[in-house]
């Protein structure tokens, strides 16, 4: 995802036109390069936990808090996650972060953001096969799941080699964050939302905004993302052209 928005944003430079519906693959960034991950045994990551104070992610990156100017998320904690600044709340999850992992959401319309938000970016080739594999095999469903998984696999390696990225390592990081959401409908098993994802324009000239439609449904205890049709996210992706109508996410101090 975030690698196809720059490469978007490069392509837009060489034509000089808009930016085509765009970007590939789910999520923002991870956390990767990690040799072990909860739930390896293929059970699905638990369910969620109270706390009464965010997780650390374990592996030294930076976090800080900052409350929402909507108070619709609450006081988060952020952890940076491959270049990719993502929200920690001790009200909605994840309640556990933790090896390149994130699971643990609230049984409620701000959990399902939360859950669309991190589970994204562990389905992405940039955290690495160490992460990305997992976490579609145990938090993600749908007809389009196998299509995903090799599709992600496929992207990995082109971009690994292209990289010069030791196979297994996770991938160059991104310069792409989260510039907010929008709820499109939300029941007790299922929630449609759109999350709008900010990169750089051409020549750090502006901003482009890329609009992701997700979907996730509530299974075994805790949120599942649906994977897009085809198992590609430009078949569920649109250029924005600005962030109204999107909840922004709060500040990062």
């Amino acid at each position: 995802m975030t690698y196809d928005i720059e490469a978007e944003v490069r392509r837009r430079t060489r034509r000089i036109a808009l930016i085509a519906t765009a970007v590939v693959a789910v999520a923002l960034a991870g956390i990767g390069g990690l040799a072990v991950w909860g739930g390896g045994d293929g059970s699905p990551p638990p369910a969620a936990t109270s706390s009464s104070a965010a997780p650390s992610d374990g592996f030294g990156s930076a976090l800080s808090e900052t409350r929402s100017a909507t108070d619709d998320l609450g006081t988060v904690t952020w952890v940076d996650v491959r270049g990719m600044a993502l929200p920690v709340s001790a009200r909605y999850g994840p309640a556990t972060v933790a090896e390149g992992r994130a699971w643990g959401f609230a049984h409620n319309r701000f959990g399902s953001v939360m859950a669309a938000t991190h589970i994204a970016v562990r389905a992405d080739a940039i955290v690495g096969p160490r992460v990305y594999r997992p976490t579609i095999d145990q938090q993600v469903i749908g007809t389009d799941v196998d299509a995903l998984a090799s599709n992600v696999d496929s992207e990995y390696e082109g971009r690994r080699a292209e990289a010069g990225v030791a196979a297994g390592d996770p991938l160059p990081g991104t310069h792409a964050s989260l510039a907010g959401y929008r709820v499109e409908s939300y029941t007790d098993q299922a929630a449609f939302l759109r999350l709008l994802i900010a990169s750089p324009g051409p020549n750090a000239q502006g901003t482009v905004y890329v609009d992701f439609r997700i979907e996730v449904r509530w299974a075994e205890g805790d949120w599942r993302l649906v994977a897009p049709p085809g198992g590609r996210w430009q078949n569920a992706t649109g250029q924005a052209p600005s962030t109204n109508g999107y909840t922004a996410f709060p500040r990062r101090r």
